[in-house]
């Protein structure tokens, strides 16, 4: 792989070009199924449910590609806002799911059984999210590239931070910003290899996930809550390889309350956990397994170290305290100051909360938590909530 830049944020989001809302017109030859045969193209599916404040931006990012798709899918699921209607004033297909009870897996099949049969590549992209301009141009090109990429997805970032927040919301977008940015430090040493395609914005060959459904009945699972991750777990069992394309960019959106924060997070470790334990050890789920037991591993360690404090204090012990013990947070302060100075949008807050301790200690105690939570509810085979 070639050799790419290792600031992760530097690249500045490009606005949409001015795109024409005229419909075009519709060929004698297309199929009554309201597209084209052509094997080599590439379609665009994006669910939407009541996304009427997004899916203008996220419609336009896709109409502006440097490579344009053959056909861009709106999917409504459920609606009861202005979704559709917005999405109808822009030349794309606006297909409507029926009787979907399975949320965005339901609807990403239906709108893949009617549309997607004859496409070479498939992408799939939720409605907060904003491509870059060359987004689909470098999917594709690095798919066409290497015929073992089962999927890829884009590279992602935080959207802009929203006007009129809160100062505690500010303070948790910046905290957000920061785990994307060092996530993103984590995809270049692994050299973009990684363990799930998002929903942020994916390119899948047709073939591929056709072999998932072959296997498995549908290419999105309607009885997983983290069906993108589910569907990255099937394409490494089919020998497929996934990847993430350093210079795609895909814009999305970070929660900005602690409520929905928890309640995505949740979601999200909680389904993961899930699907490991539904797949067992296999070689396509053994790394997992591995990131799953480091997190349990620090859990167990801030219990070791709270009952150690816990015990010099209630036993009076003596304790002596060296410079050095504060070598290891000093280092990681810095590595986090690095990552903060590359950031995009960052400011004086962003660098003062990357060498501070106590708000990424409350972050990681955070997510520690719901990892605890998540694994509870799994094992007594609970609900995960969206």
């Amino acid at each position: 792989m070639p050799t790419v830049d290792a600031r992760p944020l530097v690249p500045v989001q490009r606005a949409p070009a001015p795109v024409s809302l005229q419909k075009p017109r519709v060929s004698s030859r297309k199929r009554k199924r309201g597209h084209r045969k052509d094997f080599q193209r590439t379609i665009v599916l994006i669910p939407a449910h009541n996304e009427e404040e997004q899916i203008a931006e996220a419609i336009e990012s896709v109409l502006a590609q440097t490579y344009r798709a053959g056909l861009v899918v709106v999917i409504g699921d459920n609606c009861t806002d202005s979704t559709l209607e917005i999405a109808r004033r822009y030349p794309v297909e606006v297909m409507e799911t029926v009787g979907n009870r399975d949320r965005k897996a339901g609807a990403l099949n239906q709108a893949w059984e009617k549309y997607g049969q004859d496409a070479r590549f498939v992408v799939t992209m939720d409605a907060d999210t904003i491509l870059d301009s060359r987004c689909l141009e470098l999917l594709r090109q690095q798919a066409v590239k290497d015929p073992k990429i089962g999927g890829i997805c884009g590279r992602p970032l935080n959207k802009v931070p929203p006007a009129g927040m809160s100062v505690w919301s500010s303070v948790l977008w910046r905290l957000l910003a920061l785990d994307f940015a060092m996530y993103d430090q984590v995809l270049i040493r692994r050299k973009y290899a990684t363990e799930v395609l998002g929903g942020f914005g994916s390119l899948f060959r047709n073939s591929a996930l056709r072999d998932v459904a072959a296997l498995h009945g549908n290419p999105w699972a309607v009885d997983s809550i983290v069906e993108d991750y589910r569907l990255s777990l099937h394409l490494r069992e089919a020998d497929w390889k996934i990847r993430v394309a350093p210079h795609a960019l895909a814009y999305t959106d970070t929660p900005i309350t602690l409520r929905a924060l928890w309640r995505q997070r949740l979601r999200w470790s909680g389904g993961t956990f899930e699907e490991l334990v539904r797949a067992g050890w296999k070689p396509w789920t053994r790394r997992n397994w591995l990131s799953y037991s480091m997190i349990w591993l620090g859990v167990l360690l801030r219990i070791a170290m709270l009952v150690a404090w816990g015990l010099i204090v209630a036993l009076d012990l003596p304790l002596q305290l060296e410079w050095y013990y504060a070598l290891p947070f000093l280092v990681s302060a810095l590595d986090r100051l690095v990552v903060s100075l590359k950031m995009r949008h960052s400011n004086w807050l962003n660098h003062l909360l990357a060498v501070a301790v106590l708000p990424l200690e409350l972050m990681t105690l955070m997510g520690q938590c719901w990892s605890i939570r998540s694994t509870w509810l799994v094992l007594r085979k609970k609900p995960l909530s969206w």
